[in-house]
């Protein structure tokens, strides 16, 4: 494959971020989130949901015999959505957390989340300076990208070329983050070597401003503060705010889906259809994403097993949401269906594989993950804290306190991750220095999220607090 090089910089990237960011826009004032509704999260939602669109967008223009070096199409196509959702707009439903106690640590918060975000800014940038050419953002995303562009669309060409034995690997992920290179490829009329991380990289200062939503609405103001800084400092953010590749974005939309459940559980209509963007963005990233789908599907069915009594019955309106995420799944499916790509992991049999490597390997494994949760360079020590908090601050009241479902989730997703390197069919050693830590990234908005809450409503800027099951809204 031959590749010209051209440079575009960071002003020529403006016509690729603009039109993503105003449909994610026109999105969140149909879904009736505005700006003041949620002053830290809207940013970083009208970025993950703009750029959802814009896969759809890509997808539905290859998918009719587009090119993939067309980029005005695909522009005209989104904005034009963007208008369409624009037409009528959503009612005003005021904030989307409501903040108990605003006036404590009223200066603090917001300080501390822009020197969070500056920093992920710089981390972004400073992963602008090194060419993709190594590691899974080269062979997994970049590449499927480029093998896109180089094949003019989806036809014989790409076909033809994604079969070639050992040139693409993982052909079976998802193309989302492909197709967000893909539009800067389109833009530049060539392959660039740098630009083309740049969609996936926003994804963390946005998850980083809808995890300031969440940490916000903590009882504490100076504990969500710090609980932020400390998560825009760690490693493995850090580390990720340089990554071209998918596990910024399943961390992001797993954040989205975790505010629309902060969102619902307190009664607001516009938490469902954020879980179900949510939801289909950590899916339409990477395979992960059906692993926490069915590792919530599990909390939530223990959590309604041991509840003692009813909780409030969903609205036949926000069930419809369950849809979106679905029809992601069945799109994910078809397309890899249609060019017969196949995953390594279930290709011989993962249940079988599972079952024959447990004795050997689920020690291994296990004490791997202990080394993670007790790395504070990994997450702060946070996860281990979420794992161990809810039963010693709920107590007795953990049946009745939606924090369970959370901290359920947490469990079954982080026993999942487990099951998936017993069963694996490279080499163990390899694949648990290379993944694992990557994979437990995925978990830390989540574990930051009930972690600060918890500790926030037992202790109250300086104010020591009664029992707090209360404070967790019951689904």
């Amino acid at each position: 494959m031959t590749a010209s090089v051209p440079e575009i910089g960071l002003p020529g990237l403006l016509p690729v971020l603009l039109p993503p960011f105003l449909a994610g826009a026109a999105l969140l004032r149909r879904l009736g989130i505005r700006p003041s509704e949620a002053p830290y999260a809207w940013p970083g939602l009208a970025w993950i949901l703009g750029a959802f669109l814009a896969g759809l967008v890509e997808t539905s223009w290859l998918a009719a015999g587009g090119s993939s070096r067309e980029s005005l199409g695909p522009d005209l196509v989104l904005l034009v959505c963007a208008a369409g959702l624009l037409l009528g707009g959503g009612p005003r439903l005021g904030p989307l957390l409501p903040s108990e106690n605003p006036a404590r640590g009223g200066r603090v918060f917001p300080a501390v989340f822009l020197l969070a975000l500056a920093l992920s800014f710089l981390f972004v940038l400073r992963g602008t300076l090194t060419p993709i050419v190594v590691g899974d953002e080269a062979t997994f995303w970049a590449l499927k990208a480029k093998v896109l562009y180089h094949a003019g669309g989806w036809n014989e060409a790409f076909r033809e070329e994604m079969a070639e034995p050992g040139f693409v690997l993982q052909k079976d992920y998802p193309f989302w983050n492909p197709l967000l290179q893909l539009r800067v490829f389109a833009r530049a009329g060539g392959l660039t070597q740098f630009e083309n991380r740049i969609p996936i990289q926003l994804f963390l200062p946005a998850l980083l401003c809808v995890l300031a939503e969440i940490l916000r609405a903590a009882d504490s103001k100076v504990l969500g503060a710090l609980g932020m800084l400390a998560y825009a400092t760690t490693w493995r953010f850090a580390v990720h705010c340089g990554d071209g590749g998918g596990d910024g974005m399943v961390a992001a939309g797993l954040t989205v889906a975790l505010l629309g459940g902060f969102v619902l559980g307190r009664g607001d209509s516009r938490g469902a259809p954020l879980a179900a963007f949510g939801t289909a963005c950590a899916l339409y990233a990477k395979n992960e994403g059906m692993l926490y789908l069915l590792a919530f599907a599990a909390a939530a069915t223990l959590f309604l097993v041991m509840r003692r009594r009813g909780g409030r019955k969903p609205r036949p309106s926000s069930l419809l949401w369950v849809l979106l995420p679905a029809g992601l799944l069945a799109l994910h499916w078809g397309t890899n269906a249609w060019f017969g790509f196949e995953s390594p992991w279930t290709r011989h049999g993962l249940g079988g594989r599972f079952v024959r490597q447990f004795g050997e390997n689920v020690l291994p494994v296990l004490a791997h993950y202990l080394g993670i949760l007790t790395d504070p360079r990994h997450a702060a020590l946070v996860p281990l804290l979420a794992l161990l908090l809810p039963p010693l601050v709920l107590r007795g009241r953990i049946r009745e306190s939606g924090a369970a479902v959370l901290w359920l989730f947490l469990i079954a997703a982080f026993l999942g991750q487990v099951c998936v390197f017993i069963a694996t069919p490279a080499d163990l050693s390899w694949h648990l220095e290379t993944a694992a830590d990557r994979l437990a990234f995925h978990l830390s908005p989540p574990s930051f999220a009930l972690a600060i809450h918890l500790l926030g409503a037992r202790f109250r800027d300086g104010e020591r607090r009664p029992p707090v099951a209360e404070k967790f809204p019951r689904p």
